[in-house]
């Protein structure tokens, strides 16, 4: 018997498509931006991505959640 799985995106396009929202965070200097997912390449993955805060110069946490209610495409 084969598991299924619910639909998980993989690129910044599938992200904005589905009303999702990416935060970053900066833990030493307690920073969080809100980040623009249409200045994103669309085909560009999300995961493993680095991000830099732009204040300290140090690396940051992306966090996703759901902007809207995101329905699993099947």
């Amino acid at each position: 018997m084969t598991k299924q799985y619910p639909y998980s995106p993989s690129t910044f396009g599938d992200l904005a498509d589905d009303g999702y929202q990416l935060t970053v965070y900066c833990g030493p200097c307690q920073r969080q931006v809100a980040m623009d997912l249409a200045k994103f390449p669309r085909d560009q993955s999300y995961l493993n991505r680095r991000y830099t805060c732009a204040q300290c110069g140090r690396a940051g946490q992306g966090v996703l959640s759901p902007g809207n209610c995101v329905e699993y495409r099947r």
